[in-house]
């Protein structure tokens, strides 16, 4: 990060997203939400279907889906999120790199998420 590109300032914080911005979250939402169709009795979606169809959040996507059983879908999402997600996560590459490199500049750093 130069000077330049912070208008000769460096921020004193960033905050960073979570999903595919720190780490590659499109295998572990990808399987959630199938359990999720799944446990509902709707067809699956193919990967591809998954990073084209999930930009919403849940509280506005799965109504859309799930009409009134929502909230039962999601509960079926996050249990699958929380049983697998350590085991699916993978670092976006040369993020560590780029972490390390915020840190020794004395840069404060957090993440927000919505999960």
């Amino acid at each position: 990060m130069s000077a330049a590109s912070t208008g000769g300032a460096r921020p004193p914080a960033i905050l960073f997203d979570w999903d595919n911005t720190l780490i590659d979250s499109w295998p572990i939402i990808h399987a959630a939400n199938n359990a999720a169709m799944k446990a509902m009795g709707l067809p699956e979606w193919t990967f591809d279907q998954t990073k084209t169809r999930v930009r919403k959040s849940m509280r506005d996507a799965y109504p859309e889906i799930f009409g009134d059983r929502w909230e039962e879908a999601g509960e079926v999402f996050y249990a699958h999120y929380r049983t697998h997600h350590l085991d699916e996560l993978r670092s976006i590459t040369g993020i560590e790199d780029m972490l390390s490199a915020l840190k020794d500049a004395g840069i404060y750093m957090g993440v927000v998420s919505n999960k």
